[in-house]
Order: C-alpha cells, then sequence, then structure tokens
C-alpha cells in the first residue's frame, strides 16, 4: 500500500466535505434570491403598468428565475455528490477516485457556467425594466424593503463558488496522487474510523 494513502483520505474527504459546505450554503442563497424575484415581479405587476412594460419585467424577471434555479440545481447536485464522495474516499472505496476526478472535471465547468449565467450588475441604465440584474432585485422598490442576499449575489456566489470549486479541485488532485489499486487494497482499520 502507497505510504500517501492515509494522508490522502483524510485531506481528499475533507476537501470535499468544504465543497458540500459551500456548495449547499450556496445553493440556499440562490433559492432565496430566485424567491425574491418572483416577489418582486408580483408586487410590480400589481401596479397599473402598460402591458409594454409588464412584458420587459416579464422577460427579466423570467430570465433571472431561470439561471438561479439552474444554480440552485448544479450546487445542491453537487453538494449531495460531494458528500458521498467525501466518505466514498474516506471509506478508500474503489469507486470513489476514479468517481472524485470524474464529477471534479464536469461540476468545475457546471460551476463556472452556473455562476456567470446570473447577471450581476449590467451596465445599462434601468430603463427597460426595473430588475435586469440580481442588484436591482435587492434595491427597496415596488414597496418592499432591502433584500441583502440579493444585493451581495455577486461577492457571495463568487466567493462561495471558487471556495467550492477549489475545494473539489484540490480533492481531485489528492486522491490522483496515488495508485488505484491502492482503493482495491484493504486499508488499515485504523484508516476508515
Amino acid at each position: 500500500m502507497d505510504e500517501r494513502l492515509p494522508k490522502v483520505v483524510r485531506r481528499g474527504s475533507m476537501l470535499l466535505g468544504v465543497c458540500a459546505v459551500a456548495a449547499a450554503l450556496m445553493a440556499a442563497v440562490a433559492i432565496d434570491c430566485w424567491w425574491r424575484v418572483g416577489v418582486v415581479a408580483d408586487a410590480y405587476h400589481g401596479f397599473a403598468w402598460p402591458a409594454s412594460a409588464l412584458t420587459y419585467l416579464d422577460r427579466d424577471a423570467g430570465h433571472l428565475r431561470t439561471a438561479l434555479a439552474v444554480n440552485a440545481i448544479v450546487l445542491t447536485v453537487t453538494a449531495v455528490v460531494t458528500t458521498l464522495l467525501a466518505r466514498g474516499v474516506h471509506r478508500v472505496r474503489p469507486w470513489a477516485r476514479p468517481a472524485t476526478l470524474w464529477f471534479a472535471a464536469a461540476a468545475g465547468v457546471a460551476l463556472v457556467v452556473a455562476l456567470v449565467l446570473t447577471p450581476a450588475e449590467v451596465a445599462q441604465p434601468y430603463s427597460d425594466s426595473p430588475i435586469p440584474d440580481m442588484l436591482g432585485v435587492g434595491l427597496a422598490q415596488a414597496g418592499l424593503g432591502e433584500h441583502v442576499l440579493s444585493q451581495g449575489y455577486p461577492t457571495i456566489a463568487t466567493v462561495l463558488t471558487l471556495i467550492a470549486l477549489g475545494a473539489l479541485i484540490a480533492a481531485a488532485v489528492q486522491v490522483s496522487r496515488v495508485s488505484q489499486l491502492d482503493f482495491f487494497r484493504p486499508p488499515d482499520p485504523g484508516l476508515t474510523r
């Protein structure tokens, strides 16, 4: 057995756990912001606005809710799968090493796409719609108070997604340092406690 295996197991499972926590927190933020977009859009529908203005509003709200839904799904899947991978690496299961490497590649791309998909702050003035981006959603408007998570979404999303992505890549690097054969050999009983 490779003498590096105990360190790989500990570090790999810990890093996967960090990824799971960061992804779960970000998923919760995305779900809360998704709800806020709907509340703001519904509030504006109560105003006597022309149909054209409501069309712009619904277009932007639909875009934001779709992007946030994609974020929530990607991050929830990432949190669940990395939790399972952390347990598999910790228990030195044969499937844990290849699964971690493949999932790190796939989830890495998905996390970046999900982050870029949601408009944080657009350069154009708020002319067509009051909620063209997440900053607009978080402002106090339509009789609603400010929403801190929406206003801070660009920063929160960037930080938590980078933490999740960095931990996932680091975990993949850790498990790639040892041979797949080491995951098929009976581990030291003290290793998997």
